[in-house]
């Protein structure tokens, strides 16, 4: 378990008010992954969520239904990852073509 407090300020600005918080270790360790999740792909996964350092793709994607992975590694750490797209919609490439 981790202990966090957390100051909360009153109207004065003084920090008078303290809430404790338990997390579960593999909670927080979730709550760290999304974050580096998250920091990754605001990186457009140009990023490495590791060291920071650049990705670069490697390997052939492999397909499956409504999801693609594309196997990267960093250029500074040398650690591999998968990336993960999922399918979001699609777009008509025939300006003829009117969906329903």
């Amino acid at each position: 378990m981790y202990l966090f407090t957390a100051a909360s300020a009153s109207s004065s600005d003084r920090f008078d008010k303290f809430d404790v918080v338990l997390v579960n270790k593999s909670a927080f360790e979730t709550l760290v992954d999304l974050a580096k999740q998250e920091k990754y792909v605001a990186s457009y996964g140009e990023k490495c969520p590791h060291c920071g350092g650049g990705m670069k793709a490697v390997g052939d994607p492999v397909f499956g239904v409504g999801i693609i992975w594309q196997e990267s590694r960093c250029a500074e750490c040398g650690k591999f990852i998968d990336d993960t797209y999922h399918l979001v919609g699609y777009a008509d490439i025939d300006p003829h073509v009117v969906s329903e």
